[in-house]
């Protein structure tokens, strides 16, 4: 990410505090991709490139401008990803999970299932080679679509909807037993209309009432619980929460995303008596999923809201209608694979009451579903685009998915599965070094992201830029991050720079049309005497130096797919026009 500064100075050198300055660029590909029509950001005084290229920024004020040339590199994110178990479901859709560390130090996985007549699975998962079902809870519900742990793994919960009575509500799991759960209380308050999502605390429990509201429920006392609160913002429906620092973030499609407090105290609110701090709309009017994540390194509180649009019709590829497959008595098993669309909006809430949208991660042909991120690494669940690992580090702009940020994809498939060999990823989260995803078709799976190659520091190529291909070196550096200062400059009648001092720098005059933009890059490597030859590098072209300091090629690679471009040929440029 790039900082874009700029300074208009008079003749005399003094600054111009007024004068509009506009940005824009120029691209010319590295010799790895085929140029697509915009290739960088500018955005909130960022730049950022979104393909490898060198990149001249412009800064223009008036007739005059300035310059200053960079260099992209592919950012190598990429990770291999290996699948190390499963825990199949092939008879019935799976719905959400959630991991815990039991009591008896082994981990464990609640599993829901939808149109499933109300079970829901335990696996061990101690040993993600090998996981296992050790036990199932069958509740009065048609569909389970969420269940949560408690933080201290002391309840889990499973979320009811289509109870036979139209009593749906929650049903509490004592986990004193962590491998064995027993029921401890049903919690129906407010909530018959079917619980959709929830989120938990050591002490409460937020669940969604027929995508009215959110009420809370204290469980302090597991056998009892007790209705504590709610929260039902006017005119809108909520589809998910989650709550963090005290405040509940609550996605609720056309309204956006809803902020309350609710025990931060800052606003004035508590969990009997909720306070609204502010709303937030997205483009899609489907925000259907919310994670709020607080970034260390920028300080930022980010909210990433997923879409959800469970149809692709009218779109360029519009897809399978399978809606029928799914909302009989029973689903249909076999049927055709399932569609959809929507993607991940990045909301700056820093200040939650003066929000900025300021990036997305978006697959046109797939739709976003759960989201978590940890450690600068976004976990999306992405429907029938599968589980998509991706690295939202440091300041984000534009769409990361365009540049080079996506760590891994997997689809998963299962020729047994309920719909066979579709992909339709429910849940993705991080787990003690892997990584732990439902599918709809074919239940829990685990993998792992395999370590990234580092540089080899005595490598000859350790600095070079550019993307691994066969026959080149190896060695890769990140792309480089650095502040970016735009020349000042110069504004007056004569167009005339303004003479140099201490206080105020020389402006840089306008390019020359005889001046190659290929010697404003960065400086050039060391060159031998008499050849322009840069230092040798593993598979790279062989030269030998003529008189009068030409060369002529003698074997390897061309020269253009050398990291350092030819000498350009000494001709007269065409007249400007």
């Amino acid at each position: 990410m790039i900082h874009l500064k700029a300074t208009a100075r008079t003749a005399a050198g003094a600054p111009v505090p007024d004068a509009p300055i506009t940005w824009s660029y120029t691209y010319v590909p590295d010799d790895t991709i085929a140029a697509p029509g915009a290739t960088g950001v500018v955005d909130r005084g960022l730049f950022t490139a979104e393909v490898p290229g060198r990149y001249t920024l412009l800064a223009t004020t008036g007739s005059v401008s300035a310059r200053t040339v960079l260099e992209a590199a592919p950012r190598e994110a990429r990770r291999r990803i290996t699948v190390t178990g499963r825990g199949t479901v092939t008879n019935v859709h799976t719905s959400d999970f959630w991991p815990y560390t039991g009591r008896d130090g082994r981990d464990y996985a609640l599993v829901g299932t939808w149109g499933g007549d109300g079970w829901a699975y335990v696996m061990d998962l101690t040993d993600l080679g090998n996981i296992t079902k050790v036990d199932s809870v069958k509740v009065d519900a048609r569909i389970i679509n969420d269940v949560t742990v408690s933080p201290d793994a002391r309840y889990g919960v499973l979320a009811r909807e289509g109870a036979s009575n139209r009593q749906n509500g929650v049903v509490l799991l004592d986990l004193a037993d962590p491998a064995h759960p027993k029921i401890a209380a049903t919690f129906t308050q407010e909530l018959t209309g079917g619980v959709h999502n929830m989120f938990a605390t050591n002490d409460y429990l937020f669940a969604i009432s027929g995508g009215e509201r959110y009420v809370i429920v204290d469980v302090r006392d597991l056998a009892h619980p007790k209705y504590a609160g709610q929260y039902d913002h006017p005119n809108s429906y909520v589809h998910d929460v989650w709550v963090r620092d005290g405040i509940a973030y609550s996605s609720e499609w056309g309204t956006g995303v809803v902020a309350v407090d609710v025990g931060n105290g800052k606003w004035g609110g508590s969990v009997e008596h909720p306070k609204l701090i502010g709303t937030f709309p997205t483009t899609s009017g489907a925000t259907h999923e919310v994670y709020p994540y607080f970034q260390k390194s920028t300080g930022k509180l980010y909210l990433f809201l997923g879409d959800e649009i469970m149809s692709r019709e009218g779109r360029v590829w519009e897809g399978t209608n399978y809606f029928q497959d799914l909302f009989g008595a029973v689903p249909k098993k076999g049927g055709v694979p399932q569609t959809s669309a929507g993607y991940t909006h990045i909301i700056d809430f820093t200040d939650p009451e003066h929000p900025v949208n300021i990036a997305r991660y978006q697959q046109e042909e797939f739709g976003a579903h759960d989201i978590i991120v940890e450690d600068d690494v976004l976990y999306q669940a992405y429907y029938d685009g599968g589980v998509r690992i991706v690295d939202v580090s440091g300041e984000l702009v534009g769409n990361l998915a365009t540049q080079g940020r996506e760590i891994a994809v997997y689809k998963p498939f299962d020729p047994n599965g309920y719909t066979p060999n579709a992909s339709f990823v429910m849940n993705a989260m991080p787990w003690k070094g892997h990584v732990l995803f439902t599918d709809f078709n074919s239940g829990l799976w685990a993998a792992k992201l395999e370590p990234r190659k580092g540089l080899t520091p005595d490598s000859p190529c350790a600095t070079r830029l550019g993307p691994a291909t066969a026959g080149r070196c190896e060695d890769r550096r990140p792309p480089r991050r650095r502040p970016l200062s735009i020349p000042t400059i110069a504004r007056s009648d004569r167009r005339s720079p303004p003479p140099p001092s201490a206080a105020a720098p020389a402006a840089p005059a306008a390019p020359s049309p005889r001046r190659s933009p290929r010697r404003s890059g960065p400086p050039a490597p060391p060159r031998s005497p008499g050849c322009r030859t840069p230092p040798p590098c593993p598979s790279a072209p062989r030269w030998r130096c003529r008189r009068g300091g030409t060369r002529r090629r003698t074997g390897g690679r061309s020269p253009r797919s050398h990291p350092w471009p030819a000498a350009p040929r000494r001709r007269s440029p065409a007249p400007p026009r």
